[in-house]
């Protein structure tokens, strides 16, 4: 029982010494200046990949509303340039009409 007893207690013994252990590194962590921190550092990289990402899709959503933008303005441009020229040809066929409709 003695024997047991002893196990018991040297493993408490190791266990407080291990918990002491990594109490004293993140002391030693937190005694450091924040910007030498690693886990200060850690967070700054990823909020700079963060924005970096968020600017990236916005740059990536405006590129394509200006890709549509240009393509509707020269659809319509070339549409314009259509009517223009068909636009003549319907006239001329009403005023076309209209004559048939005089000579009867």
């Amino acid at each position: 029982m003695k024997r047991v007893e002893e196990i018991k207690q040297k493993c408490q013994a190791k266990f407080i010494v291990n918990r002491l252990k990594k109490n004293r590194a993140t002391e030693s962590q937190a005694k450091l200046p924040s910007y030498l921190n690693p886990s200060f550092r850690q967070r700054k990289e990823a909020g700079r990949k963060k924005i970096v990402q968020q600017l990236q899709q916005d740059v990536d959503m405006w590129t394509c509303f200006l890709k549509i933008l240009l393509s509707v303005t020269i659809s319509f441009f070339f549409f314009k340039e259509r009517v223009r020229e068909g636009g003549g040809e319907r006239e001329r066929e009403r005023e076309r009409e209209r004559e048939r409709e005089r000579e009867f």
